[in-house]
């Protein structure tokens, strides 16, 4: 490397590769709408991981290759790394590393996708390219969850649900789904109707099929029946309103008519409205937990570990621990200060505040053509996701925070003055450079891989008590009369009977093993499998406790226990015996998927 030369300007031209960039943004905004989101194993979700890595891969290939760095100077880019510094520094302090990680990898996916999508778009059309993906994808699951709703149309079949979700596996995620993306396609609208360089019929045709996917997805949205996205989309949409139109007379006008028809609204649907989920009672024993860590909060991702110490009776007697697990505070600000403290919530309120700066500067660079239209409707597509989550927690999903981070990244695409910095570098530099890059992807690929990988093995492995029994039970009794006082024998002769669910005998089996030999780990641990499966949790998480008080590093009966903590919705205990599972055995799967499905 013999010379690095820094300057500022405008982004006129890019290589072909930021255009392929551009494409593969598109290709994973029009498919990972259509993967099922299915709890724990999350084929939406790793769709979205791969297609982030494959753009971050791409990006940094273009910069070795072309030897020069483009950066927008957006406002976005100083607090947004700021707060990546921050979960990282809270990851590494944490107690519990596998219960953070969560928090971790949403916002690298985050801060990923804003600075990819903020820094790859060269030109409007490679800007109209990614939104076109966008629609596209987001239509054709708007379609699908509005099937759901009758199960059956015209030739089309699929499972009738009555609040729909498409594939998001929950009303609520597509919901907030469809609030920021309905202000994209009203931007888009006036985007089209207002530029003259599109011909009569195709702009025509643009908008006829811009209104559909509008009211398709206004339907879709009213199907969720989800009170906070509606409350959202209003917000939204008085914004929209706001920014939009110049005259005052019409804005007020408009808005008048708005407010009329949401009273309407709201008297139609008031059966919808008067659900009772005992959301302030969580929001104040939130709280009341943050009180307890105002600083630096309880540590990111942690919020279903702590809660349960800080739930009152009154929320408990709506909501028992034991069959309700409550992992989230639906309130995505509350939940933010109580994980992160006072200090990560200001960050965070800082990007808000930025990009709210960022939209405000690059408005009125555009005032005087079409793209304030898209501008104005990336603003109030934020301003839904970030007013659906005062009442509810969908950021939690990182699906729905990666999307509210491609919108920043989208505006912020908008911002003229670009930092660049060149390397004079030789093909030899370049060439090791990119070896070096693909080891290192290779490392994060299996990261991103090995959740997903250690449920698809865990789904295959044969429950403990369908494997088959290792000897024959009757040449087992006959040891026993042979060498009553054999230990070992009885041990394999209750694991044999538990195989073929002889439960009684079994335990006797067992009993008689820690009689003879009171140090027997494994007989303890074997004996918790059979009182969890007979349903008595307390002697169950006994003999678990026995099993581990025994042979502190034996590995089952740590997973067990922690399973068992987990179903008394004992979290914070089940969380701390999975870390110990990964602490002795880094790579076990039980553990891996519980501390997955303990937050889901």
């Amino acid at each position: 490397m013999a010379v690095s030369q820094k300057s500022t300007g405008t982004l006129t031209d890019g290589s072909p590769l930021l255009f392929i960039l551009c494409l593969v943004l598109s290709c994973l905004l029009l498919i990972d709408p259509l993967f099922p989101d299915v709890q724990i194993t999350r084929p939406k979700l790793l769709v979205l991981e791969l297609g982030i890595f494959i753009l971050l891969l791409l990006w940094l290939v273009n910069i070795i290759l072309t030897g020069r760095i483009y950066i927008r100077k957006t406002n976005l880019n100083i607090p947004v790394l700021f707060y990546v510094v921050y979960i990282f520094t809270a990851y590494f302090l944490s107690n519990s590393k596998p219960v953070a990680l969560s928090e971790l990898k949403r916002m690298l996916l985050c801060a990923s996708i804003f600075f990819v999508s903020t820094n790859v778009i060269v030109s409007d059309k490679n800007r109209s390219i990614i939104l076109l993906g966008w629609v596209c994808g987001t239509t054709l699951a708007v379609i699908y969850g509005i099937f759901q709703r009758w199960g059956q149309v015209w030739i089309f079949v699929v499972p009738q649900i009555y609040r729909v979700f498409s594939t998001f596996g929950n009303p609520i995620f597509f919901a907030v789904h469809i609030v920021v993306f309905i202000p994209v396609v009203m931007g888009l609208f006036l985007y089209v109707y207002s530029n003259k360089k599109i011909s009569s019929f195709l702009r025509f045709l643009y908008l006829l099929l811009l209104f559909c996917v509008f009211g398709a997805s206004l339907f879709a949205l009213y199907l969720t029946e989800t009170r906070a996205a509606w409350i959202a989309f209003g917000f939204s949409l008085v914004l929209f309103i706001i920014l939009s139109l110049k005259s005052n007379k019409l804005k007020i006008t408009f808005i008048l008519l708005l407010i009329v028809c949401g009273l309407f609204f709201a008297y139609s649907t008031k059966h919808i409205w008067f659900r009772h989920q005992a959301h302030t009672l969580i929001w104040r024993d939130t709280l009341n937990m943050w009180l307890h860590y105002p600083v630096f909060g309880i540590g990111p991702g942690s919020f279903h570990i702590y809660f349960p110490k800080f739930a009152s009776e009154q929320l408990l007697a709506i909501w028992p621990q034991r069959q309700s697990i409550i992992n989230d505070s639906h309130n995505e600000y509350i939940q933010i200060l109580a994980e992160t403290g006072i200090v990560g919530f200001g960050i965070f309120m800082w990007i808000i505040a930025a990009f709210f700066g960022e939209a405000r500067k690059n408005f009125y660079r555009n005032t005087s053509n079409t793209n304030r239209f898209l501008i104005t409707g990336l603003v109030c597509s934020a301003m839904a996701a970030l007013v659906q989550n005062i009442f509810s927690v969908d950021m939690r999903f990182i699906i729905s925070a990666v999307y509210l981070f491609l919108v920043m990244g989208l505006l912020s695409s908008f911002e003229e003055q670009i930092f660049v910095k060149s390397f004079r570098i030789s093909n030899t530099v370049k060439i090791t450079g990119l070896i070096i890059l693909v080891f290192l992807a290779g490392s994060v690929l299996q990261q991103i891989l090995k959740p997903y990988l250690a449920q698809r093995r865990l789904s295959n492995e044969p429950d403990f008590f369908e494997k088959k029994p290792a000897e024959v039970i009757a040449e087992l009794e006959k040891k026993t009369k042979l060498s009553p006082n054999d230990a070992k024998v009885y041990e394999q002769l209750g694991w044999d009977y538990a195989k073929q669910k002889n439960w009684a005998k079994a335990i006797e089996n067992f009993e008689q093993a820690i009689r003879i030999n009171p140090n027997l780990y494994g007989a303890f641990n074997n004996l918790g499998n059979i009182y969890f499966y007979l349903g008595n949790r307390r002697k169950s998480i006994e003999c678990y406790q026995n099993s581990i008080a025994i042979n502190p590093k034996q590995v089952d009966a740590h997973t067990n226990l922690g399973i068992m903590y987990y179903y008394e919705g004992m979290l914070k205990e089940a969380s701390d015996e999975f870390t110990e599972v990964l602490e002795l055995d880094p790579k076990n799967e039980k553990a891996i998927v519980m501390l997955k499905k303990m937050r889901e």
